[in-house]
């Protein structure tokens, strides 16, 4: 499979992103305009009270059935070697009607640019459930994901925005079929993190495999010397036995 070590640091990774959820719950399916190329779900939940929501809303779905619509935008109206909806009536969703010119949201779709690439998005959600669907139609990529909290945000623009998106279509430009893998004595420093307060509050942060690399808090550490690492803004990372001290914060690595 295409990307297959990618996909597999990917999965290490959400995990420790997800912050804030009350019941875990997390899907992601990543597609081509033939197939779907990842997919996993990391806990689940049943939908305990159903109800009728907003005229965009009010259906309960899962990512691989959303990437389907994706398949068929991508394929410009296609689906299963059956045309589905015309390739001009598409087309006017995100090429004709925008809101605006400072506010580019055209027909259910927000259109706009990432890295210099058409990206399509649109997200929602409401009762505790949150959805995200991107699609790049000049690259032939898609991903939906959603999450049972509405307090996953972050989720949604770190690991599709951020990860995915700026990663596949790194190794595509370097004509890679696969990332680097992380090196061995990398990985016991991948986990979460947390520094609780006396005042009963934390602050959580995430040591996550990506591309061959390790990240925290967005940035990508970089090694110095033994176990120090720095990151783009010149935080001090130094990992300990039990945890790590970031920017003279210690933090004890999390066994649950």
């Amino acid at each position: 499979m295409l990307y297959k070590n990618y996909f597999e640091q990917l999965k290490q990774a959400i995990p420790f992103l997800m912050k804030e959820h009350n019941v875990p719950g997390f899907s992601i399916s990543v597609c081509d305009k033939e197939k779907i190329i990842f997919s996993d779900t990391y806990g689940f939940t049943d939908v305990k009270y159903p109800v009728m929501m907003i005229g965009a809303g009010g259906m309960y779905s899962c990512p691989d059935d959303m990437t389907r619509f994706i398949r068929c935008f991508l394929n410009q109206g296609v689906y299963n070697g059956q045309r589905i909806i015309k390739r001009e009536i598409l087309e006017q969703m995100y090429n004709e009607y925008p809101a605006s010119e400072e506010f580019p949201y055209n027909l259910g779709l927000a259109a706009g640019l990432r890295n210099g690439l058409r990206i399509l998005n649109h997200n929602g959600g409401g009762f505790g459930f949150l959805a995200a669907q991107d699609i790049f139609i000049d690259k032939g990529f898609g991903a939906a994901a959603l999450t049972n909290s509405t307090e996953h945000n972050n989720i949604h623009s770190t690991i599709i925005r951020w990860n995915i998106w700026d990663d596949v279509f790194a190794l595509q430009d370097a004509k890679k079929d696969d990332c680097e893998p992380v090196p061995d004595s990398y990985k016991p420093l991948i986990g979460l993190y947390e520094a609780k307060f006396m005042n009963g509050g934390s602050w959580k942060l995430s040591v996550i495999p990506r591309n061959g690399d390790i990240w925290c808090n967005y940035e990508k550490l970089e090694h110095h010397s033994g176990n120090l690492f720095f990151n783009v803004n010149n935080d001090c990372i130094e990992f300990t036995k039990n945890g790590m001290i970031y920017d003279n914060v210690t933090l004890f690595k999390c066994t649950e």
